[in-house]
């Protein structure tokens, strides 16, 4: 089965999902969780080079860093599609005692989760100090993030490229149409720090 296909099997799961996942507990965001299923299936299923075989250092693979913690329920769906914990994990989601909670945490030990994530904009900045170890550790794999909005690009997008400016780093933005939402890959082609 070709990746495209898969990605068209996948699609429609994953958004069963969100909307389990938010209808069971009358609580959450499914609106920007639907509109990024495209983004978070191709990303994790077509584009990013990761391991299941979760390790915080993230060395030798690609890293993804969510800004908009939000849209959780998007995002434990695919991880959990992806093998990184068990589907049947999707039913506890914003319950007591769950390590899925509306805004992804670390100290729940959840496979696939970098960071606390929950101040919008906040992805990027970690993105961008993961980059800039990759490179001083000659790891060539992408570092990934994903922000809400071009309104909080806009804010924090300044700060952000002029650090990526100061260390010469490239960031092509992107924009991934299918949630308008802005998208930079934070490439490691760092000519010099």
């Amino acid at each position: 089965m070709s990746s495209i296909e898969s990605i068209k099997q996948l699609l429609p799961q994953v958004r069963r999902d969100i909307l389990r996942m938010v209808h069971q507990v009358n609580s959450g965001h499914p609106g920007g969780s639907l509109g990024c299923a495209e983004f978070f299936v191709a990303l994790y299923q077509h584009v990013m080079d990761y391991s299941t075989d979760f390790k915080m250092d993230g060395i030798n693979e690609d890293l993804f860093f969510l800004s908009n913690g939000h849209i959780s329920p998007v995002f434990y769906s695919v991880l959990a599609r992806s093998g990184f914990f068990p589907v049947s994990e999707l039913s506890t989601f914003r319950k007591l005692d769950s390590r899925l909670q509306g805004h992804p945490t670390t100290h729940e030990g959840l496979p696939g989760i970098r960071i606390a994530s929950g101040s919008l904009g906040q992805g990027m900045s970690v993105a961008i100090g993961a980059a800039v170890t990759k490179k001083l550790n000659n790891d060539k794999h992408m570092v990934y993030s994903l922000s809400k909005s071009a309104r909080v690009m806009s804010v924090i997008g300044a700060a952000v490229n002029t650090a990526a400016l100061l260390i010469r780093m490239s960031i092509p933005p992107r924009c991934c149409t299918a949630c308008a939402t802005a998208v930079s890959m934070l490439s490691c082609c760092v000519t010099s720090i």
